[in-house]
């Protein structure tokens, strides 16, 4: 079976993982501690000092009974630390010699309280120092690879969302900037309208532009002059309408003939 997902440890306890660098920090969380938990399931030659060490905590922790106290510890004892126990079970990397062990269980015999719980303790401290060195210690590159990941990903994320709202902030400004520096538009007045059509019925610029290219498209200039003085015909025509007061009956009959040439 594959080791557990990194991605499981929150980012806070990963953080402080990689600035301490120690066990402790890792299992000060639930997530971190159920990784770890998981990675020793893995690992069942390291997952039995783990087993003595919370055995341990909860011989301390248990209300105030020595009776079963001594009968939790004896049962401790015999599965992780005996002589004869199971090489499965038995912690023996933190056992010093033979001598150690029987002492122990002379003071179990004795019930010696004091004795007891300073050797166990002592036990319980050498088991867990030795799970961070030979356990945690190889993983701390990948936990700092993890932890470097997601600090990029913030990052990145951070720079978008900043540059995405630095880009809203200038287009809105440049919105407003522009809505202030526009002058509206009164319509226009008679005598400037009729300035506009004198200065559309006298300008010959297309007319123009299109005879310089009459040399090598003579059809479609001919189509554009067509084009052009209807256009022309027709604004002069709607001018001598709105005035026709100042013109002759005759004028706008022989207007009007020209026009019905042009189509109109």
């Amino acid at each position: 079976m594959a080791d557990p997902d990194l991605k499981s440890i929150p980012t806070k306890t990963l953080k402080k993982v990689v600035r301490e660098c120690k066990l402790s920090a890792l299992i000060s969380s639930d997530e971190g501690q159920i990784f770890f938990q998981s990675y020793l399931i893995q690992h069942p030659e390291f997952n039995k000092y783990w087993t003595f060490y919370n055995s341990v905590n909860e011989i301390i922790s248990a209300p105030d009974n020595q009776q079963h106290e001594l009968i939790a510890i004896r049962e401790c004892f015999e599965k992780h630390i005996a002589i004869g126990a199971d090489s499965e079970d038995r912690v023996d990397r933190c056992l010093s010699n033979r001598v150690f062990v029987e002492n122990l269980l002379k003071a179990i015999n004795e019930n010696d309280s004091e004795n007891i719980h300073t050797t166990f303790k002592g036990i319980q401290q050498s088991a867990f120092d030795f799970l961070d060195q030979k356990v945690f210690h190889p993983l701390i590159p990948q936990f700092e690879l993890e932890y470097s990941s997601r600090k990029n990903k913030y990052y990145t994320s951070v720079y978008y969302f900043i540059s995405t709202v630095f880009a809203i902030i200038c287009l809105t400004l440049t919105c407003l900037w522009n809505g202030k520096n526009i002058i509206p538009c009164s319509p226009p007045t008679n005598e400037e309208q009729k300035i506009e059509e004198i200065q559309f019925l006298s300008s010959r610029k297309p007319l123009q532009l299109a005879k310089q290219l009459e040399e090598k498209l003579p059809e479609e200039v001919k189509l554009l002059e067509k084009q052009v003085e209807s256009e022309q015909m027709e604004a002069i025509y709607k001018l001598m309408q709105k005035h026709s007061a100042q013109f002759g009956d005759t004028t706008m009959d022989d207007m009007k003939n020209q026009m019905q040439l042009y189509g109109f």
